[in-house]
């Protein structure tokens, strides 16, 4: 059986994959979300802002943004991309 990856650490893995085919690019992440986010985003060459919790908010900052892509850390992340990952839930056991 796999192991439980937070929403937070999900949101800077992908985001970290798709920074490689998009240099510079925006990130979104939720202000619920830890450090590691915006860590991983700057050390990955993309520039992170925090954005307030709920879909509406969000899809709203990431067209003010220009957004690529953005996670919750419920595991909820949008992309403005088609390649990008499909949106993603997850629930603890």
């Amino acid at each position: 059986m796999g192991q439980f990856i937070d929403g937070d650490f999900l949101t800077a893995l992908l985001a970290q994959s798709l920074l490689q085919a998009n240099p510079g690019a925006a990130i979104l992440y939720d202000v619920r979300a830890s450090r590691a986010v915006a860590d991983t985003v700057e050390r990955a060459g993309g520039a992170a802002y925090r954005k307030r919790v709920g879909h509406a908010f969000f899809k709203q900052r990431m067209r003010e943004e220009g957004s690529l892509f953005g996670g919750e850390v419920s595991a909820t992340t949008t992309s403005t991309t088609s390649t990008a990952p499909t949106p993603a839930r997850s629930r603890r056991s």
